[in-house]
């Protein structure tokens, strides 16, 4: 039986992002999964939209699975700069591929490849920037392949030159360079109106004449990070280009366009507040071309335990309400907390590295709050610096509302102190921005801002479109899994142990009262594409499922007898919705 264009593009998707959850939380017995078939290729996909599968498909039974379908890259890379125009493999993990059915798209249009082999996909280069590369297949045998990749592409290359304090060559020194991209629309333009980034860092050690060269790099605004074994650092932020120098200085002493004011804590701190905040400042382009940079030393007690340095701070540009966002005139923005010891932490940007939904009216993004564990250090210094990229017709600035050391977890400096933190409501989002990433920021590919605020806005989206309790348990369900969050936020988490506190099981955040099935046909069949988003989230609820939390299982029967109904009464998309979510519940009954 035919099916229609939602219900093939959501077949396809689940190649993407179901299989292995299916493979590992179907409970008992062989794993199984469905397998599908399609005559032709994907004409949707073909046209540059998103990829499934094509008409005619038609459903076989439960299959057991041998092999993972799945696509992986050759030469090229999701974590580096690749060079443009060269053509690169995309390889099939589990066999042989039917090339009738092969369709590959960069950034929603159709680019052209070879079939070198039976398992392999040449594709052609492409040029400058951020490609959103998909690919679709099907393996010989009817076996749908699917995969999507961010790959960022460049054809320059850019020589960074360090000096110390002295202006002398600094060899040995790590220069770390950071490229933010959005992809290319298809006039080969920055698709600035589609709010998608992708950054994409390498780092290199300069030779004995103090420079490094980095290769394939996109025409964008870079942040360079220069760090060095004795504790010297130094920042700046350019467009793609000409030689660029970066002037370091040691740790506690000045250098050039930088301030700097030594500040010393109250002596003794036995008998301190837990928290000692040294007021705000201001960072301003202040109509120059080069870096502008503001630090701010303290003294600390070295035997203070659970003791971290915090900075927290908002970039403001005047390019913004200019109208010049996602022009080159693409402002930068660079902060370090590092100690005496070599501890360190930094965060940079630019206008561009954010979406233009991030900025209020006057360009201000929300504040950030970077942290750094600061234990038996004796000092701490606050590094922050903004500049002008293009020109200086238009300013920029920083604004450090606060900045100092405080005991780990001490309210109200620890941002997840905020009544709006402790109690999050499930009908919104920001607690990933405000609590999750303030307290320990990890960027905009962390978990917080990257996994869990993006299911988070997915499933806010369909509140308005459910039953009151539907509603009410995407709202209970989106609260649990911010509240699960929070409680792995203390002060000696990392970016990594968040990621993985995070992708842990919460099978409990989908459960119902008792089971009671109180989700209608109607309601699945907007909620469960939602719960294909994201893999973590589909082993949640099929654990949760399968244990009767959700339906207990003297209500299943009742629950697909709806679905029948539904089925019967409707026609078009509107009834293969019905029959792709109940295909999807019956595979985990």
């Amino acid at each position: 039986m035919a099916r229609s264009t939602l219900h093939l593009l959501l077949r396809a998707l689940l190649c993407i992002t179901l299989l292995p959850s299916l493979v590992t939380a179907h409970a008992g017995g062989a794993a199984r999964i469905f397998t599908e078939r399609s005559e032709t290729n994907g004409e949707r996909f073909k046209r540059g939209l998103t990829p499934r599968a094509p008409a005619g498909f038609i459903k076989k039974n439960l299959l057991p699975l041998s092999c993972y379908p799945a696509f992986t890259l050759l030469d090229t890379s999701e974590t580096s700069f690749n060079p443009t125009s060269t053509p690169f493999t995309v390889l099939s993990a589990c066999g042989p591929i039917d090339p009738s059915t092969i369709a590959v798209t960069c950034n929603d249009s159709p680019v052209s490849f070879t079939t070198p082999s039976t398992t392999s996909i040449l594709v052609s280069g492409q040029g400058d920037g951020l490609c959103d590369l998909k690919v679709y297949a099907e393996l010989v045998g009817g076996a749908p392949v699917a995969a999507e990749f961010k790959l960022v592409f460049g054809g320059s290359q850019q020589l960074v030159s360090v000096v110390d304090i002295n202006g002398n060559a600094l060899p040995g020194a790590t220069v770390t360079i950071t490229a933010t991209s959005k992809r290319r629309n298809r006039g080969g333009e920055a698709d600035f109106l589609f709010d998608q980034v992708y950054s994409v860092a390498t780092s290199l050690t300069t030779n004995a004449n103090g420079q490094v060269t980095f290769t394939n790099i996109p025409q964008t605004t870079l942040a360079v990070l220069v760090t060095t074994v004795d504790n010297q650092s130094g920042a700046a932020g350019f467009f793609t280009g000409a030689t660029v120098i970066v002037h370091t200085t040691p740790f506690g002493t000045t250098g050039p366009h930088r301030k700097r004011d030594l500040i010393r804590s109250p002596v003794p701190l036995v008998e301190r507040d837990a928290t000692n905040d040294y007021g705000s400042f201001v960072v301003d382009t202040n109509n120059q071309y080069t870096i502008q940079t503001t630090s701010k030393t303290i003294t600390i007690d070295p035997t203070l335990s659970g003791e971290r340095a915090y900075l927290t701070y908002a970039f403001t540009t005047s390019e913004f309400p200019g109208g010049y966002y996602g022009s080159s005139y693409n402002d930068f923005y660079g902060v370090t907390i590092r100690t005496n010891l070599g501890q360190l932490i930094s965060q940079s940007g630019a206008m561009n590295s954010f979406a233009q939904s991030d900025f209020s009216p006057d360009g201000t993004l929300p504040a950030v709050t970077l942290s750094l564990d600061v234990t038996g250090a004796t000092s701490i210094e606050f590094d922050v610096g903004v500049s002008n990229v293009g020109d200086n017709a238009y300013q920029s600035h920083v604004t450090v509302s606060s900045y100092g050391d405080t005991v780990c977890g001490q309210c109200p400096q620890d941002p997840t102190c905020a009544d709006s933190c402790q109690n999050p409501t499930g009908s919104t989002c920001t607690f990933f921005d405000t609590c999750a990433e303030a307290k320990i920021s990890c960027g905009r590919m962390g978990y917080s801002l990257a996994v869990g605020k993006e299911y988070c806005l997915k499933l806010v989206a369909n509140i308005p479109d459910v039953s009151a309790p539907a509603s009410t348990w995407l709202q209970n369900t989106n609260t649990c899994l911010q509240k699960s969050l929070l409680a792995s936020l203390t002060c000696t988490d990392t970016c990594a142990s968040i990621a993985a506190s995070g992708s842990q099981n919460h099978a409990d955040c989908y459960s119902t009262d008792d089971g009671n099935c109180s989700l209608s046909a109607q309601d699945w069949a907007i909620v469960v594409p939602t719960l294909w988003a994201s893999q973590n989230s589909l082993q949640s609820f099929a654990a949760a499922w399968q244990a009767g939390n959700v339906c207990s299982q003297d209500k299943v029967p009742a629950l697909f007898a709806d679905f029948n109904s539904q089925i019967a009464a409707t026609s078009g998309v509107q009834r293969n919705t019905f029959i792709m979510a109940k295909d999807y519940l019956q595979s985990l009954s």
